[in-house]
């Protein structure tokens, strides 16, 4: 979606882990975020969502578009928790 095209990047600070994070846009106008949402295939934040982002991953999850087309799909957060759960605790 942004390969090879010209984006903005607004820097709005870090995360908990030191990664910066951004609003991106294309051309400065096209979100990606929304995008993303609106085909089904990004998960909105899974705590505090962005109401007006939640609207987008509602409509598509409604319209059974992307990854809402599978009947039980895994949010991200839940597969990183159960993947580390299989690991071996390190001494």
């Amino acid at each position: 979606m942004i390969l090879g095209k010209n984006v903005i990047a607004q820097l709005l600070g870090k995360d908990r882990l030191g990664n910066y994070f951004a609003l991106v846009k294309i051309k400065g106008k096209v979100d990606p975020r929304i995008e993303l949402l609106k085909n089904g295939l990004a998960w909105t934040s899974e705590k505090n969502p962005a109401q007006e982002l939640e609207l987008y991953r509602l409509e598509a999850q409604q319209k059974k578009k992307g990854l809402w087309k599978q009947e039980n799909p895994v949010p991200p957060w839940t597969f990183r928790r159960q993947q580390s759960m299989l690991k071996p605790k390190s001494s």
